[in-house]
């Protein structure tokens, strides 16, 4: 097989259109994969590669009759070479996803690859065919968002309506579409085109955006104080001192003589003693006490990713810190009594070291819902807050008015090429090659689609870069058929 002729057979032009999948559901959902998302759209774009080899597989005695230049009907290409390379081709997709997010990924990536092979091996050839095609994209967008379903519901939906009304169109390309089909083209475009705009008025409602539009002016912060946030802030409090007035039992019963031991022996000379009241063991564990305390009430370190807000987080969160708390403390004194005076005190201190990272978490989560003041400080400093690369720091750090204007832009672009394309396919139902040059617009669309996706989610810049590969796909399309 030569590499033009497998370029043809896949149809390498429209893989152009698949990244951005991923890449939109990677920021609704914060990035689940961090470093590691590039895995996500080259998995995207090998499972679709091996979709369309596939597809020629299953489709060669058909494309005998109606397009006989294609690789196989034309004999450049083997009909079981194409079934191998689909074979290959989604087994490396699967791969790729495992690199991406283990089975997390692997969760959502081995239902899309038995979407796209169940697509082109029966759904294709009859009236379920659209909606297989738009259930493998949205999957794919999935795919980026590490599964989370509830963030990327609105970019997986704009894709698959999206993807439904190309495909089908697409089933015009040889005779022509009716009316009927290539309304419900239109209909999936402007379906699409809500559905990222709603993707963007949500972005714009978002606490950071407001945050960050009121630094931007040089304004005081809003109110960073959710509903509900007063009550989960009480119960946090409390859950704290009670970790607190724990670790502290267990200290002091540290730092308590010894009883005597059954046979009346007397408790060890000075300095080698399990604790005493002015002991450096007690000394130190009350600085650390002290320490986590002062620092609720001062600012939390905003390098952390943010807590799960409301009540049953920091609630939640407190209370495990309160009985880890407990559980080490009281454990200390009672390996300390039980041991020899220096195993007593690396006794003492393991407890207390297992029980003290457990406290400054919950402590932290309950000094996090105070973070406007210091999220615009450093907005107005130049720099940003959140995780690298996040979903939450991109919403933060982009003004809502620049995400809107860049989502606007974008879905005047989407519009402009797929719906002027598709309303001239209207004018023209029964000619079949203005049917094929709109499915092609459509193809290709997708980038400007997804443009507008990344965009609307607090992503400008991601966008600006994803909108280079409409012009590349074009320009690829020339040579090698997307459709």
């Amino acid at each position: 097989m030569k590499l033009r002729d497998a370029a043809e057979l896949v149809r390498l032009p429209a893989a152009l259109t698949v990244p951005g999948d991923s890449l939109a559901g990677a920021v609704s959902a914060g990035w689940p994969y961090g470093r590691r998302t590039w895995a996500a759209p080259a998995a995207s774009a090998c499972l679709y590669l091996a979709g369309m080899a596939l597809n020629d597989f299953a489709d060669a005695d058909l494309d005998a009759r109606e397009r006989p230049e294609r690789p196989i009907p034309s004999g450049r290409v083997d009909a079981f070479e194409a079934l191998g390379l689909a074979a290959g081709l989604t087994a490396a997709g699967l791969g790729l996803a495992a690199v991406a997010g283990g089975r997390r990924a692997l969760r959502v990536a081995v239902p899309l690859a038995a979407t796209v092979w169940a697509y082109d091996l029966w759904a294709q050839r009859n009236a379920a065919g659209p909606a297989f095609m738009a259930a493998a994209r949205g999957l794919d967008v999935l795919l980026g968002a590490g599964g989370n379903a509830s963030a990327a519901a609105l970019p997986a939906l704009a894709v698959a309506t999206h993807t439904a009304g190309v495909t089908t169109l697409s089933r015009g390309e040889v005779h022509g579409a009716g009316r009927f089909t290539v309304a419900a083209a239109l209909a999936g475009t402007t379906a699409a085109t809500v559905l990222a705009a709603l993707g963007a008025a949500r972005t714009a409602r978002q606490p950071g955006a407001a945050v960050a539009a009121a630094a931007a002016a040089g304004g005081p912060p809003p109110p960073s104080r959710a509903p509900g946030t007063r009550a989960a802030g009480g119960g946090a409090a409390r859950g704290a001192r009670a970790a607190l007035a724990a670790l502290r039992a267990g200290v002091e019963r540290l730092a308590a003589p010894a009883p005597a031991g059954p046979r009346g022996g007397r408790r060890p000379a000075a300095g080698t003693s399990t604790g005493s009241r002015g002991g450096g063991a007690a000394a130190g564990v009350r600085a650390t006490v002290a320490a986590p305390r002062a620092g609720a009430a001062g600012s939390a370190d905003l390098s952390r990713p943010a807590p799960r807000a409301g009540a049953a987080g920091s609630a939640a969160a407190v209370a495990v810190a309160a009985a880890e708390a407990a559980r080490g403390a009281v454990r200390a004194p009672r390996a300390a009594r039980a041991a020899s005076p220096p195993a007593a005190r690396a006794g003492a201190a393991t407890g207390l070291r297992g029980a003290l990272p457990a406290l400054r978490a919950g402590v932290e989560r309950l000094a996090a819902p105070a973070r406007g003041a210091e999220v615009a400080a450093r907005l107005a400093a130049g720099t940003t807050t959140g995780p690298p690369g996040g979903a939450a720091a991109a919403r933060v750090a982009t003004p809502p008015v620049v995400a809107v204007g860049a989502t606007a832009v974008a879905v005047a672009w989407y519009v402009g090429g797929v719906g002027r394309a598709q309303l001239a396919a209207a004018r023209a139902a029964g000619d079949a090659g203005v049917v094929r040059a709109a499915t092609g617009t459509g193809v290709r669309g997708g980038i400007r689609l997804q443009a507008a996706l990344l965009a609307g989610a607090g992503a400008p810049a991601a966008a600006a870069a994803l909108s280079a590969l409409g012009p590349l796909a074009r320009l690829a399309s020339r040579r090698v058929s997307p459709t």
